[in-house]
């Protein structure tokens, strides 16, 4: 069953100022979850098609972090 969603993307860093991209399989690793348990949401993705809102809510969504906080908010 699938709890998480991964939104890779940019975030620019605190320690150094410079832009990095946090992708994907490195965002599931900083948040240690799971891949099997996760969505990856990317432009033009088609996993939401058919969800329901509800399902959606249920859903975490997890980002690259600009301060490197990668803790999964309480459930």
């Amino acid at each position: 069953m699938k709890k998480y969603v991964l939104c890779p993307g940019h975030v620019t860093s605190k320690t150094d100022g410079q832009v990095h991209w946090v992708g994907a399989r490195q965002l599931a690793f900083l948040y240690c979850v799971p891949m099997d348990e996760c969505y990856i949401d990317t432009p033009g993705s088609t996993w939401k098609v058919g969800q329901s809102q509800e399902h959606l809510d249920s859903l975490t969504w997890l980002f690259p972090d600009y301060d490197g906080l990668y803790k999964t908010p309480a459930r």
